[in-house]
């Protein structure tokens, strides 16, 4: 029971996120350090995402039963703790309004309940069945993390934070792309209106280059604006050419299954590295 609840709340996803959390907090030019503070933000965090996966898990059991990845997963099997398991969802989001609100400040607390709002209202229970730009209103949540670990610390929204929340959406819809591509078969048995089922996988990579090549010019604006040092802006840019050169890549050669998984796993290289500058960006 107990890994059955673990593997609800997706760890991976949890883990990726609280590291963007984690970038945000150490973006933020006022910090000064306090482990303890952290801690509180980052529990607070991982309860509303949690919630926000835990809701998600429930709204898509008729979509993950046709799908061969999560054909497994638990609420597919079985809906014997289905109620057990919203409530747990429930407590764990409440929870995180009262960290938020009691330990951390309201702003962050408004951040966290918009992004769950779009992820699991917006985007789990009906862009994702209805339009295949759903991955840009997905997007949005997902690059709330790290806006929530700034704005814990600066308490206001600011240019900067929202150059932040910009270069995450504008990695996250190429990374999304990528997964379609990467797993088209499975969101074709689902009858997903994925933009490769939709436009195919030519219109599909143009996109993402066009996303990549944007996410390049953001890191030179992070550099111009002096938010981060050259030597970071270098690593990052870098890794964006690459990632870039990889895209044109797969576009040349649209049904090459090693490119399709490098592209996908090369754009986790460079979110991981992105949130390593964030963190040591002088």
């Amino acid at each position: 029971m107990i890994k059955s609840y673990i593997n609800l709340i997706k760890p991976g996803i949890v883990f990726a996120n609280i590291f963007s959390l984690l970038g945000g907090f150490y973006f933020s030019s006022s910090y000064k350090y306090n482990i303890y503070y952290l801690l509180i933000v980052v529990c607070a965090t991982i309860c509303v995402i949690s919630s926000s996966c835990i809701f998600n898990n429930i709204i898509d059991i008729d979509i993950d039963k046709n799908m061969s990845r999560t054909k497994n997963r638990v609420l597919v099997q079985s809906k014997k703790y289905l109620l057990h398991i919203k409530f747990f969802g429930i407590f764990l989001f409440l929870l995180s309004i009262f960290i938020f609100l009691n330990y951390v400040n309201f702003l962050s607390c408004v951040i966290s309940c918009f992004a769950f709002f779009i992820y699991v209202i917006v985007y789990s229970y009906y862009m994702k069945r209805v339009s295949m730009y759903s991955v840009i209103i997905g997007s949005i949540s997902g690059a709330i993390p790290p806006v929530i670990g700034y704005c814990s610390i600066t308490n206001a929204i600011d240019l900067k934070v929202f150059f932040l929340f910009l270069i995450f959406i504008i990695w996250q819809i190429p990374h999304s792309y990528s997964i379609f591509i990467f797993r088209n078969h499975d969101y074709y048995d689902a009858c997903l209106p994925t933009i490769v089922y939709i436009k195919g996988v030519s219109r599909t990579l143009k996109e993402i280059i066009f996303y990549i090549f944007l996410f390049c010019i953001f890191s030179y604006l992070f550099f111009f604006l002096s938010y981060i040092s050259f030597l970071c802006f270098l690593f990052i840019f870098s890794l964006g050419l690459v990632w870039l050169f990889i895209a044109c890549m797969q576009y040349f050669f649209l049904y090459n299954l090693h490119l399709s998984r490098l592209l996908f796993y090369w754009s986790i290289i460079v979110i991981m590295s992105l949130n390593f500058v964030l963190i040591f960006k002088n």
